[in-house]
């Protein structure tokens, strides 16, 4: 189509990719104090003080593949019945990207693949007293990660449909990244 043999295709992706390696970890990096409490603060002037110490969302995609994979093909064939890779992003609500995993084949459940990431297997030291991030409701309840009531206790459906209504309003934020990722690489 374009005067291009596969092979110099491969080959310049492979360049490419070479050259952004060494960047990685000056675009992809833990947050600093600093950086924690701009996102802290954003999050309390939008919702509420009470949430303050809250800096960053969780949220999982899958990027489809071409075809079946060679090797143990049937892993990777996703709940929406295509061939896929799981991709879970942790973002904070300026939509920069603080942890990924990427790999999981689409079979498995977003909290399984969330468990592998330098976030989960971290957490201690990554997240200061009281810190914490946001997850749907398909994620496990921490000290560091807050998801919404699956059925909640509370006597008040008022405040209990407020509650899930304020996590909903921070955690679209990680829908808006993984949004913007997908349109900037549409490949994904």
């Amino acid at each position: 189509w374009v005067g291009c043999s596969v092979g110099i295709v491969v080959k310049s992706m492979h360049k490419v990719m070479l050259l952004f390696i060494p960047m990685h970890d000056q675009a992809i990096h833990w947050p600093n104090s600093m950086e924690k409490k701009e996102a802290a603060d954003w999050v309390e002037s939008v919702l509420c003080a009470a949430w303050w110490p809250g800096f960053a969302m969780v949220d999982g995609t899958l990027i489809p593949l071409h075809c079946k994979p060679g090797h143990h093909g049937e892993q990777f064939f996703d709940h929406k019945c295509n061939y896929s890779l799981i991709l879970t992003l942790v973002t904070t609500p300026n939509l920069c990207i603080i942890d990924y995993i990427l790999g999981p084949p689409g079979s498995v459940h977003d909290s399984m693949s969330f468990q592998e990431s330098h976030t989960s297997i971290k957490s201690a030291a990554l997240f200061q007293e009281g810190e914490w991030l946001w997850a749907d409701s398909a994620y496990g309840l921490t000290s560091w990660c807050v998801v919404p009531y699956k059925q909640p206790l509370c006597s008040s459906q008022a405040i209990a449909s407020s509650t899930i209504t304020y996590l909903k309003y921070v955690h679209i934020h990680s829908e808006h990244a993984i949004g913007h990722l997908k349109g900037q690489f549409q490949s994904l």
